[in-house]
């Protein structure tokens, strides 16, 4: 069972870098950090690209179309961050996370509508069970009336959407291109997106510069901790490929939210400097209860 601890590797990377991303915006960056951390975050591309170039295969070892086609991918990943960091000003890590399991529900309705692919009765159960233990987390406990956390829950599908076809497009192309290949193309769109903000909009521009007066050595720093900490998981994700079926490999990747949950507590208790968030008794089984659910209905997606 070599493969489960290489795949363990990448739920537990992506759930830390989660929780970089949070301190990045509450911490690290004042007014206007959305803006600000995607530019930074986009921008890797701009040392990515030229290492790549020095040390990597071929990049043009690719025929046109799917350069384009990881291009746009890499677009449509930056594009798909800017709900997830609102989400993350908004509310915790361990309920931002989880809702991104959402994406399994979009990327069968993508297979459904594009390639003729059919819903079992334990795919829809699994969707529901996704559902349900989405809207279970958004629900805001400790008042006469319960209430959901409508702009998360919203911000979160437009995230998972996007997530759900970064993958549907990423079937096409990267299973068939080397890993070094595709990242430089997706970083080619990292940057265009990345310049395109810089130049056009205005306050996600102010609010780079800022940071670069203020505090440019912490932040690049932290993102290019969570560039590597990603890369890492991917190279991991790659290795377990090949020696387990990818139906099993997703579903160990469905852990991601509760390596998320276990970091929050433990930097609470202990390093509240870089993270905390509400550990009361109903909050945690409220968590523990939806994480049930949303684990559940992964692991049935995926099987």
């Amino acid at each position: 069972m070599h493969w489960l601890l290489i795949a363990l590797i990448a739920p537990s990377l992506w759930a830390a870098s989660n929780h970089i991303d949070k301190h990045l915006l509450e911490k690290q960056i004042a007014h206007g950090g959305v803006g600000a951390l995607m530019i930074f975050s986009a921008l890797v591309g701009v040392f990515a690209i030229p290492a790549i170039l020095l040390f990597g295969p071929p990049v043009l070892a690719i025929s046109p179309l799917n350069g384009a086609l990881i291009t746009l991918n890499g677009i449509l990943y930056v594009v798909s961050l800017m709900p997830y960091y609102y989400a993350l000003e908004r509310d915790e890590t361990s309920i931002v996370v989880p809702l991104f399991q959402i994406s399994a529900i979009f990327s069968y309705a993508l297979g459904l509508a594009f390639l003729g692919e059919q819903l079992s009765w334990g795919q829809m159960l699994a969707a529901l069970l996704i559902i349900g233990g989405s809207v279970m987390l958004t629900l805001e406990l400790g008042r006469q009336r319960l209430r959901i956390k409508a702009s998360v829950l919203a911000l979160m599908l437009v995230a998972a959407l996007l997530n759900a076809l970064n993958w549907f497009l990423f079937k096409f192309v990267a299973i068939q291109a080397q890993f070094l290949v595709t990242s430089f193309w997706e970083y080619i769109g990292f940057t265009l997106v990345g310049l395109f903000m810089l130049i056009f909009i205005r306050p996600y521009r102010a609010a780079f510069v800022a940071v670069l007066r203020t505090n440019t050595r912490n932040v690049l720093g932290l993102v290019a901790l969570n560039e590597a900490l990603s890369a890492v998981a991917k190279t991991a994700t790659n290795l377990a490929s090949m020696t387990a079926p990818l139906a099993l490999i997703s579903t160990v990747h469905g852990l991601q939210p509760l390596f998320a949950f276990i970091y929050g507590i433990v930097l609470t208790l202990y390093l509240p400097r870089y993270g905390s968030e509400r550990i009361g008794g109903a909050i945690i089984a409220q968590k523990l209860a939806a994480l049930a659910l949303i684990t559940a209905g992964t692991y049935i997606l995926a099987a």
